[in-house]
């Protein structure tokens, strides 16, 4: 009986692969993901179907944890207290998908996490009304900075240089109180 590959353990060590290289081949991708390219390719009949199975995936999730964040009317500390514990999703959503469409080639993606984004600023825009988020920084900056933020957090626990527990706080006192002492 052929050993059955689990497709969504695929595409978790896949986002984490071309996080690291998004020029990879089919064939390098398949080698870090650690399954034969026959594998890869029978699960993703294309580099293409790859990425964009990733970048619904990643999507998804995010339509998720900004529905559980609920960024236009839960206090602002507890929606940023659900976005900070969920930072993979984030980091995945800058490191994956928001990037320039030409670079994964998914121009509906790229407009999807466009729309992400403009949520993520419109919540800066309401930390700051409310007095929680700077306002001598454009809104706009702090909505990329909290995804580029979660995005080294990510990185730091994928290279094993900082605990997955550690980077929610990190990342919260971080963006709330900077890097000053």
């Amino acid at each position: 009986m052929p050993v059955r590959t689990d497709v969504d353990a695929v595409l978790e060590r896949a986002i984490r692969a071309i996080a690291q290289d998004r020029g990879a081949s089919m064939e390098e991708l398949a080698a870090r993901v650690g399954v034969s390219r026959a594998t890869l390719t029978r699960l993703f009949s294309s580099r293409e179907g790859l990425i964009d199975a990733m970048g619904r995936r990643i999507l998804a999730h995010c339509e998720e944890v900004l529905e559980e964040a609920r960024l236009q009317d839960a206090p602002v500390e507890d929606a940023l207290g659900v976005l900070v514990t969920n930072y993979d999703v984030l980091a995945q959503l800058w490191s994956v998908v928001y990037v320039e469409a030409d670079v994964l080639g998914v121009p509906e993606l790229s407009a999807a996490a466009d729309a992400v984004v403009q949520e993520l600023t419109a919540f800066a825009v309401r930390g700051q009304g409310e007095g929680l988020f700077r306002t001598d920084m454009p809104a706009n900056w702090l909505g990329s900075a909290m995804c580029s933020l979660a995005e080294c957090a990510w990185q730091m626990v994928n290279e094993g240089y900082m605990g997955a527990k550690q980077a929610p706080d990190y990342l919260a006192r971080l963006l709330l109180d900077g890097a000053r002492p």
